[in-house]
């Protein structure tokens, strides 16, 4: 069976990915590795081990970058909360960082595509911070990396960190820059397919309705994702799923239809994290980005994983 490696900043929606990952059968997961975005990174490794227990998962997690490459980053608690679990897990305690791995997510990446070379699918969720870091260090990845699934980019939509930029890019632009410049086999699944996917409050409704604590703890933390997103964009009526939509791809590429691109990244000024065609020497030669999704699909598949994981 061919490996999967998920790298989240959970966050609310990734909390999603991480039971979407549990819930497919196709990948074997061999980790998760969490870095700043949502959250300070203390707060989205100690959300991700949180709710890898909760879901009854050993699955080991691994602590990234703390900042991006070169800007300070601040935390507004909207859509996310504070704790970046909709102020449900609040600050972090000593014990929550118990048995933290001496081995960062840059490390465990390229020691994981290493070890699986051709046969590693990466998903990225967050801030590419650590794709980046991994990438200096490890000339070789892309090499290594069979499929690299990057939720993030405004390709032919608004976007959402800015009127020009998705937060994901946006977070460490110059990051992003140097990934979707390299030579890596990336499809991007960005705000063009993912805000035509929603989750509202009947589907959380039914969460409810198991009667678990796993998913009392989901109707709670996608109730406040939902009301932040009536309170900024109460023209969707429901919440996006960015995350659990990249693990999708991953599973079942044909979920999307992805044309050839060749972007790059704006770095500074008003625009920073807008995705422009690239010049001669910009934009790396197999990116794909996601522009339409079989949405019934997808939500098929996504609620049948979730009613099946919070049991």
């Amino acid at each position: 069976m061919e490996k999967l490696l998920l790298s989240v900043d959970t966050g609310i929606d990734d909390a999603l990915a991480i039971a979407s990952l549990l819930a497919q059968n196709v990948f074997e997961p061999i980790g998760i590795t969490t870095s700043y975005g949502m959250a300070t990174r203390e707060k989205t490794y100690r959300n991700t081990r949180y709710i890898l227990d909760l879901l009854g998962s050993t699955l080991p997690v691994f602590m990234g970058s703390g900042k991006p490459f070169y800007k300070t980053r601040t935390y507004n608690g909207n859509f996310h909360g504070l704790d970046g679990a909709a102020n449900l897990l609040g600050e972090v305690r000593g014990a929550d960082l118990n048995g933290l791995p001496s081995v960062n997510s840059a490390e465990f990446l390229i020691q994981s595509a290493q070890k699986y070379a051709g046969e590693l699918t990466l998903v990225t969720t967050g801030p590419l911070t650590d794709l980046a870091v991994a990438l200096e260090r490890a000339p070789d990845l892309p090499g290594n990396l069979k499929n690299v699934v990057v939720m993030g980019g405004a390709v032919r939509c608004r976007g959402n960190s800015s009127p020009w930029a998705e937060a994901n890019i946006k977070a460490d632009p110059h990051a992003s820059k140097m990934v979707l410049s390299s030579s890596l086999p990336i499809v991007l699944v960005g705000l063009d397919v993912t805000r035509q996917v929603l989750l509202k409050q009947e589907h959380i409704d039914r969460w409810r309705a198991l009667g678990t604590p796993k998913a009392e703890f989901f109707s709670r933390l996608l109730e406040f994702y939902l009301s932040e997103y009536r309170r900024f964009y109460p023209e969707l009526g429901g919440c996006a799923l960015h995350d659990p939509l990249a693990v999708a791809v991953a599973v079942n590429p044909s979920l999307v239809e992805t044309e050839p691109v060749c972007l790059e990244v704006v770095t500074e000024g008003e625009r920073e994290g807008q995705l422009c065609p690239a010049g001669p020497r910009g934009g790396g030669p197999g990116n794909e980005a996601a522009l339409r999704v079989n949405a019934e699909a997808f939500q098929k598949e996504f609620h049948r994983g979730m009613l099946a994981v919070l049991k």
